[in-house]
């Protein structure tokens, strides 16, 4: 059975611990797999809570690593799994308001099927630096996979898949639909939202980085996705139309609304610690994301098709994002798709009930394994 099935979630990683955690992580190193019995106590705590040395004992031969990626806007926490053999690597990309602890259900079985797996932290996620769930233009997430997937890929085995839930859903496709033409940020303007960058970079998760774009990068065959696996992926949400129209009479006065969590897994232990237990849960989500969000749905249609193989896993009681309209965009984007609907299936599909994600699983390693 899955990992998530025997996972009973932590309520011990204080939301004071949630602060320093990060800037506890060394330098990502592959070939330095990460003792979690000897690390310090707040990162011991950590892995603990959301089942990382659980998931190690499960896995025959692991070697897990685990550090911080900096990127040209971002320090980035970034995890990373390898099995011997492994037949392919697979990064997974979490949603709003996730983070790579809540995945691991996910990588298990992605490490079980014989594949290695890497994960990271978005920017303003999980052990990540940034101010929380704050992001100025969605194509700021592909500069992020891309970066660190040129620093990880050289060591690890090809090819490459992809698998993403929701707003990480719709950074994969900003990063492989985007490819050359894709805009990437540098340490060279105004933050986001405080003062003017010295072009230095802080530890922790506030740092005086920027976000401004840079110049056109070519395509790297190394980084490129070769199959993709996208989970209740966001175009649009739900009630967009009042959404929007809320946004554009109130983002210059407000810059963050507090946080509605609802009921969007049939695993209510799963809803009830992002509620009442996960430090790394945001409280409160951006005005300017949402202004993000708001150009990610008006650009969407003008991106590039792409012939990579995609498959999107989609459950039709999801009240999160808009599918019935999503749906057919996405399909307008690939010349090889395939559409799995999960009956009865809510928007959190990577940690959906027993027997919804189960199913999620079947078509997700049916898929990549496939020739």
């Amino acid at each position: 059975m899955g990992h998530l099935k025997s996972l009973h979630w932590g309520k011990s990683f204080s939301r004071e611990q949630a602060e320093e955690v990060g800037g506890l992580l060394p330098e990502l190193n592959l070939q330095q797999p990460y003792a979690i019995d000897k690390a310090p106590a707040a990162l011991r705590t950590y892995f603990a809570t959301y089942g990382f040395d659980s998931l190690l004992e499960s896995v025959t031969a692991c070697q897990y690593c685990v550090g911080f990626v900096q990127t040209r806007s971002h320090r980035l926490a970034v995890h990373v799994w390898q099995v011997p053999n492994a037949s392919a690597t697979v990064l997974v990309s979490h949603g709003l308001f996730d983070h790579v602890g809540l995945f691991l259900g996910v990588i298990e079985q992605l490490l079980h099927a014989g594949y290695c797996v890497v994960a990271l932290d978005f920017p303003g996620h999980g052990l990540s630096e940034g101010e929380p769930a704050v992001i100025r233009d969605f194509s700021i997430y592909a500069s992020v996979i891309e970066e660190s997937l040129q620093f990880l890929m050289p060591g690890l085995p090809r090819p490459l898949f992809a698998v993403g839930q929701s707003t990480g859903g719709a950074a994969l496709l900003s990063y492989v639909l985007n490819a050359r033409e894709l805009n990437r940020p540098e340490l060279n303007g105004p933050e986001l939202n405080g003062p003017e960058s010295n072009g230095s970079v802080s530890s922790g998760r506030n740092s005086n980085t920027s976000e401004s774009p840079s110049k056109l990068m070519p395509e790297n065959p190394a980084t490129k996705v070769k199959k993709l696996v996208l989970l209740a992926p966001l175009i649009q949400p739900q009630k967009w139309p009042v959404i929007n129209v809320s946004y554009i009479l109130l983002h210059k006065f407000i810059q963050f609304i507090p946080r509605n969590f609802t009921m969007n897994s049939h695993d209510e232990s799963f809803c009830e610690f992002l509620r009442d237990y996960d430090p790394l849960q945001p409280r409160h989500i951006s005005t300017v994301w949402t202004g993000a969000m708001r150009k990610w749905i008006q650009s969407f249609d003008s991106l590039p098709m792409s012939n990579i193989p995609c498959m999107v896993i989609q459950g039709d009681a999801d009240m999160t994002v808009d599918w019935q309209k999503n749906l057919p965009r996405i399909q307008n984007k690939f010349s090889d798709i395939t559409i799995e609907m999960i009956e009865g299936g809510m928007h959190h599909l990577a940690c959906e009930g027993d027997a919804w994600r189960s199913q999620v699983y079947q078509h997700m390693l049916n898929f990549l394994s496939k020739e």
